[in-house]
């Protein structure tokens, strides 16, 4: 920069005269410069001008670059949000690689990819510029001691993780605690998790020894969604998952059911597909009810009618109210039982003759 405005003050030197050379000119009217006519060429030459404006436009364009520099200087400082609020956190993080990608590490079980290990990947990715991710994944072995059983394999779960957009690249078979000849191995700069100690057998805090040199960069979790969330909820509602794969033809022993419980299932679905059954046609069972009503009436009324308008003189006095009533519900039931005996039969006779056709 000091270059720059060296040579800009030595063109106004040649532009501008000092005020003891304008005294010089004052006293000796030889020294003074011709006035050039309205007809004639200025004094310098046309070398001198084109020299004059290649040389402001070079500075110029120095002058730019140190502003796009400086531009792009602010820029990488806003997105290293860790790296200039160091005080945010009670441990030191150290300032990233600017010469090439920054290797940042992120470890996991990672069991049933979900959204929430999405968002934590992503957040690593977007730490700095540019990033190069790791992500390590630990073996069923170490997994099944350390944590409990996992519902994927670790081949199933990095292979998961390997068609994650976020994730460049998958080391099997990590560590449970990092360490810093892991570290140096894979020539990772930072290791990425959620703030919140995570605890061990041996320490309470596998991060620690991380954090104490300065590799730790702290992300965010997702409230609400987790392994474990996803799990309670199958055990939640099991039955009817239960109940959804035996419909669909899976054997009880490979969901490990007993006989008695798959009975009791089997009478819960019968139950539940009667319910449905039962609303899904409950227009046509109140119009066959109303029918059915209106029948009896009809029948009663009848027989009312019949009791007090004999056809034939007779002595006997009438039946009592109740007496009707009953052969009205008689009369009715035999009707029922006649058209019931005619569905039946109707019934039988297209299954015989299905039969006799399945036969031939």
């Amino acid at each position: 920069m000091s270059s720059t405005q060296d040579t800009v003050e030595k063109k106004r030197s040649v532009l501008t005269p000092d005020s003891q050379s304008l005294e010089n000119v004052d006293s000796d009217p030889s020294k003074r410069p011709k006035t050039a006519s309205p007809n004639e060429s200025p004094s310098h030459s046309d070398e001198d001008t084109h020299s004059i404006h290649t040389d402001v436009s070079t500075i110029s364009g120095q002058m730019g670059e140190v502003e796009l520099n400086k531009d792009e200087d602010d820029a990488s400082k806003k997105s290293l949000q860790y790296a200039d609020s160091p005080d945010a956190y009670p441990y030191h993080i150290n300032d990233p690689p600017t010469d090439r990608p920054v290797r940042v590490y992120a470890d996991g079980v990672f069991d049933l990819f979900h959204v929430g290990h999405m968002r934590q990947l992503e957040q690593a990715k977007k730490v700095f510029p540019n990033v190069h991710l790791i992500v390590g994944i630990p073996s069923d072995e170490l997994t099944h001691k350390l944590k409990g059983l996992t519902v994927l394999s670790d081949k199933e779960r990095a292979e998961a993780l390997r068609h994650c957009k976020w994730v460049d690249e998958v080391v099997e078979n990590a560590p449970w605690i990092i360490t810093p000849e892991f570290l140096d191995e894979h020539k990772i700069d930072f290791v990425a998790h959620d703030d919140i100690p995570y605890a061990s057998v041996d320490s309470g805090d596998i991060y620690a020894p991380v954090k104490n040199l300065g590799k730790f960069i702290p992300t965010k979790r997702t409230e609400g969604v987790s392994t474990s969330d996803i799990i309670t909820r199958i055990i939640r509602n099991y039955d009817q998952y239960v109940l959804r794969n035996l419909s669909r033809g899976i054997d009880r022993r490979e969901l490990n059911v007993s006989l008695l419980k798959k009975n009791e299932l089997d009478i819960r679905r019968h139950i539940k597909l009667l319910r449905d059954t039962l609303r899904s046609h409950w227009v046509s069972t109140t119009r066959d009810l109303r029918a059915d009503i209106k029948s009896f009436l009809s029948v009663a009324t009848t027989d009312y009618q019949l009791q007090h308008t004999p056809l034939h003189e007779s002595s006997a006095p009438p039946s009592p109210v109740g007496v009707r009533i009953m052969n009205g519900i008689n009369r009715w039931m035999q009707r029922r039982a006649s058209s019931n005996n005619d569905l039946h039969s109707t019934s039988q006779s297209v299954a015989s003759s299905a039969s006799e056709e399945a036969a031939h």
